[in-house]
């Protein structure tokens, strides 16, 4: 299962229990059409002249391991997961912004 996360996030994960991976570059371009903003996604990405999903913020690609007590959708299914990562003060946040 992989799913992204924002630029803005991807300090706070770190590989664990269901987390394998986290790429170590940002993805401009999304190979998951389902979701992208021009297909009902939470991604939003513009298209390019060549038909491209263009990303319009950093996201990185996070592989997961699904929980073992559910099974397997029989299709590809648009969702949301939702990792814990480090905690981060308001503060940190905005400083990090700018």
């Amino acid at each position: 299962m992989s799913g992204f996360i924002n630029e803005r996030d991807v300090g706070r994960i770190a590989v664990g229990a269901r987390v394998n991976s986290v790429d170590d570059v940002n993805s401009r371009t999304l190979d998951e059409p389902t979701l992208a903003s021009v297909h009902g996604g939470g991604i939003p990405v513009e298209v390019n002249s060549q038909g491209s999903l263009i990303s319009a913020r950093g996201i990185y690609r996070v592989s997961l391991t699904p929980e073992p007590n559910i099974d397997a959708p029989i299709m590809v299914t648009r969702g949301v997961t939702r990792i814990e990562g480090a905690h981060q003060s308001l503060i940190a946040r905005a400083w990090n912004r700018i």
